[in-house]
């Protein structure tokens, strides 16, 4: 970042202090959360609203307090509440979905797993004001190794084998303590002064739970969830969250950059509460999503998140994409650039190898991929998804509010130069090193497609692994050579670090117009043996449009030996 602002680029890639292991594949579908659901009955029915309405996703997230009135630290779902807990993850598995459940690494006082750690003097002088059961609770000693294996085995015996969820969202890992600066300041870990410690807790903290479920659970992908990340924690299947930002075009604007400078800094996987976790102007924080301000805010939040590293809805107050808070050209929307998202996981999944393997980064800023390029420097709101998509969020309020009599419809956006673009939607090609005016009606978030990029896109699916990627659409967007590498793996265990995955590469010659796909590089157990792939030329002559389903140039069948196709 410093040597953006003296106007030298930072190295193509990140070179971070550690990699990010591969996550599930069902990671980078859609994930459903609210603050939050009260009650069993209410998580299966979005659970069937989901389904029954046809909407994709891939993960219902269960927000804090399910224990309540237990104490913090229980680990035991309120059977109040939540009569059968096991059943609960039972029935969203049987509908294809997974579970994430909010954990914290507090303890109240009156359990077993409080007695525990204090007994081993495993707890810390940092407390917490509980303010829903009006006590003090306090944080566990992560710096201290056999602490972290304790929490792990309290967590891994109530919420996974007894409970059965997939998925970790790590909350309140800073830790938070209000106001009380001085207490974490002064606070004795294992390690030292908490002054000098402090910042690592959440790093600590993760690497207790990561290393606990690669232990004992190896054959099932880790996913973390942070509030709080330190360097190196990527490596920890840590993905860092934006926190609880307001539901404001203000707190908008922030997320663009602060998802850039988060994958710069060396975190590849980054998101955001799509809507913005509450509302400051209501009494309960909730939004009146009934208001078109807030539509229009969500709509474009929904947008700017399926091109986000992780995809995912949370907040204040019902906001699932089946709710009667939208109306039917808002979920119109919604449900377009979900389908986008499921249908452009063989891309993501791919570049999520990367990732793993390269040390990549998927939410790119400009300054990586052009370099010598002085135009990209300062601009704070358009980045690359990958090396094909130029994103450009629209962060301005356009159609409610005071604009909404401007007739104002479009967002400037700087192509870069030495390449030309493609409008995704249109097919349209563009010169870089030029800034124009994008059209911008709610319905749509500018973006462009890089000349020479090659795009393979999916089926439309309701979940991540409900078909085989096959048949698929293999945009290639002329006007320069290109190449992509296509991955695919089991999808959800370890087997890939033993060499459990294959790999071919796809080549674009665009003087000779010819596409060549490499030999398969390794196996896995139920790998697709016979790939089909509809290939569709983008030209300046031949535009193509978003729409799916489009006429191929040329059907190629691929076996895993080498093809090569002159179009």
């Amino acid at each position: 970042v410093d040597a953006e602002r003296e106007g030298v680029a930072p190295p193509p890639e990140v070179e971070r202090n550690a990699r990010a292991p591969m996550y599930p594949k069902w990671a980078f579908g859609l994930f459903q959360s609210q603050d939050r659901y009260k009650t069993q009955a209410e998580v299966l029915s979005v659970k069937d609203n989901y389904r029954n309405n046809h909407i994709p996703v891939d993960a219902i997230v269960q927000d804090w307090y399910w224990w309540e009135p237990l104490p913090i630290g229980s680990h035991i779902m309120n059977p109040e509440r939540y009569p059968d807990p096991k059943k609960m993850v039972d029935e969203l598995h049987k509908a294809n979905m997974h579970a994430m459940i909010s954990i914290w690494p507090l303890y109240g006082n009156g359990t077993n797993n409080y007695e525990a750690m204090k007994k081993n003097g495993f707890l810390t002088s940092i407390t917490w004001d509980n303010f829903v059961s009006k006590t003090f609770d306090t944080y566990y000693d992560a710096h201290n190794p056999k602490a972290r294996k304790l929490y792990w085995e309290q967590a891994r015996d109530s919420i996974v084998k007894r409970y059965g969820w997939d998925a970790w969202w790590v909350d309140q890992c800073e830790p938070d303590n209000g106001s009380l600066l001085d207490e974490r300041r002064k606070a004795d870990f294992s390690v030292g002064k908490g002054i000098d410690y402090f910042n690592t807790y959440s790093l600590e903290h993760s690497k207790g739970l990561y290393e606990g479920w690669r232990k004992d659970l190896p054959n099932k992908r880790a996913f973390l969830l942070i509030r709080q990340s330190f360097a190196g924690e990527q490596r920890n299947a840590a993905t860092l969250w934006s926190s609880d930002i307001t539901t404001t075009f203000a707190s908008f604007k922030n997320q663009v950059p602060q998802g850039i400078n988060a994958c710069v800094s060396g975190i590849p996987y980054w998101t955001s509460d799509i809507g913005g976790y509450l509302s400051r102007t209501s009494p309960d924080g909730i939004p009146d999503w009934s208001q078109p301000a807030y539509r229009e805010l969500f709509t474009r939040w929904f947008q700017f998140g399926t091109f986000s590293p992780i995809m995912r809805i949370h907040g204040k107050g019902e906001r699932a994409m089946f709710s009667s808070n939208w109306d039917a050209s808002t979920k119109a929307i919604l449900l377009k650039y979900d389908k986008l998202r499921y249908r452009l996981l063989p891309y993501i999944y791919s570049l999520s190898s990367r990732v793993t393997s390269e040390n990549y980064t998927i939410m790119r800023s400009l300054s990586f991929d052009f370099r010598d390029d002085e135009g990209v420097r300062n601009i704070p709101d358009q980045y690359m998804f990958g090396p094909a998509f130029l994103v450009n969020p629209v962060t301005e309020q356009l159609y409610t509010g005071k604009n909404s009599t401007s007739g104002k419809s479009t967002r400037s956006v700087y192509l870069p130069a030495k390449t030309q673009w493609y409008d995704f939607y249109t097919g349209k090609m563009y010169n870089g090193g030029q800034t124009i005016n994008a059209a911008a009606p709610i319905e749509t978030m500018p973006l462009y497609v890089k000349a020479g990029s090659i795009v393979p896109m999916g089926p439309e699916m309701q979940y991540a692994t409900e078909k085989p990627a096959d048949n698929i659409e293999l945009r290639i967007y002329t006007g320069a050579d290109g190449k992509f590498l296509y991955y695919e793996d089991e999808n959800d265990n370890y087997n890939y670090e033993k060499g459990s995955s294959a790999a071919f590469t796809l080549n674009w010659n665009d003087k000779t117009n010819t596409l060549t796909i490499s030999d398969t590089k390794g196996s896995f157990p139920g790998m697709v043996k016979k790939h089909t792939f509809k290939v569709i030329l983008i030209k300046k002559d031949k535009p193509v449009t978003d729409q799916i389903d489009q006429k191929a140039d040329r059907t190629v069948t691929y076996s895993g030996k080498m093809v090569t196709v002159k179009m």
